[in-house]
């Protein structure tokens, strides 16, 4: 798909490729997605128009773009898998089986991947594994331990590469009456992992499910009791919401699910306009260039489309799956 001089993008590194997502156009209907509602994964090969069911699957943790057709994800029945597509998700293979659930994906580039996992009760830690051949193989990196004499249970929830080539972690540590939520860090692609900070403790009171690096330092972090932001490379998080489900930066400006609405933000997340609700909370959105946004609405589980940066939606699937998990736009260059 030819770009258009002078055209204003977004350029995207995935994995080891980058690609240019138009921040503009009036191509709304030429591109590949995957839409992954609980216990099965849909394609569109038309920017989410319509969709057809590629596979049945266990419930999906991770499921992540990786360039020229690569496509992973993580999947648990009596142990966690990893499968792995060349070809946007046509047909998948194995990869790997691991005995606890794989529920968190960065990559780092060059081939080099990191899931963190969900740890096991009554264990102190929560082991980090690492692939440098872009998912094929995979092998332990490090662990995150708790040392407090509190944890019941540790899970990585989230991780994210910043700009000074570290990696943070959103950590839920559980214990007898109630949980943290905790930031780790690693400087050496998760072999160690230094505690930073705890953002909440309290019933119920998770680890970031999600985090994003808006450069200089500067990052986003959401869970159910809010969206906090740092600009200190997560040593200190002020909240700047009350909630968050899920967060996507598109140029300059982000756009979030809170609730069930859609905000955006145009000052990296210290303000937020409202731009639509919906009859059901927001937990995924992709933005896939051309001022098209999709979001997958839970409570329903229903996709909606704009083609106009947010401002308004129109219904696109009915999945009648028990939960929207994530939506994935799997395009290389234009």
């Amino acid at each position: 798909m030819a770009l258009i001089p002078g055209q204003k993008v977004l350029r995207v590194r995935v994995g080891k490729h980058s690609r240019l997502i138009p921040l503009a156009g009036d191509d709304t209907t030429s591109g590949r997605v995957l839409a992954n509602p609980r216990g099965a994964i849909y394609k569109s090969e038309n920017k989410g128009e319509t969709w057809g069911q590629i596979r049945t699957t266990d419930y999906v943790f991770v499921l992540q773009y990786l360039g020229a057709g690569e496509v992973i994800y993580t999947s648990y029945a009596s142990s966690s898998i990893i499968y792995k597509s060349t070809n946007y998700g046509d047909s998948w293979s194995t990869v790997y089986t691991h005995t606890r659930n794989l529920i968190s994906l960065v990559d780092l580039g060059g081939g080099i991947l990191l899931m963190g996992e969900a740890g096991q009760t009554g264990v102190n830690n929560a082991s980090v594994l690492k692939s440098i051949d872009n998912g094929d193989n995979w092998s332990l990196s490090g662990t995150i331990t708790r040392n407090d004499g509190d944890a019941n249970i540790v899970i990585i929830r989230s991780l994210c590469l910043m700009d000074d080539g570290g990696i943070v972690a959103g950590v839920t540590s559980t214990y007898n009456g109630g949980s943290k939520g905790l930031v780790y860090r690693s400087y050496d692609q998760g072999a160690t992992w230094s505690y930073v900070t705890t953002i909440i403790t309290g019933a119920y009171q998770y680890g970031f499910t999600g985090i994003i690096s808006l450069g200089a330092g500067v990052l986003l972090g959401w869970a159910s009791h809010g969206l906090y932001k740092s600009i200190n490379y997560g040593s200190t998080w002020t909240s700047v919401a009350a909630s968050g489900n899920c967060v996507i930066l598109a140029g300059s400006t982000l756009y979030a699910g809170i609730g069930a609405s859609i905000y955006k933000s145009e000052d990296s997340g210290d303000t937020w306009t409202i731009l639509y609700s919906f009859s059901g909370s927001v937990t995924a959105l992709e933005y896939l260039g051309y001022g098209v946004l999709l979001a997958g609405i839970a409570t329903y589980n229903l996709l909606y489309k704009s083609t106009d940066h947010g401002v308004t939606w129109a219904m696109k699937a009915d999945f009648a799956n028990a939960e929207f998990l994530s939506i994935e736009y799997i395009e290389d260059e234009y």
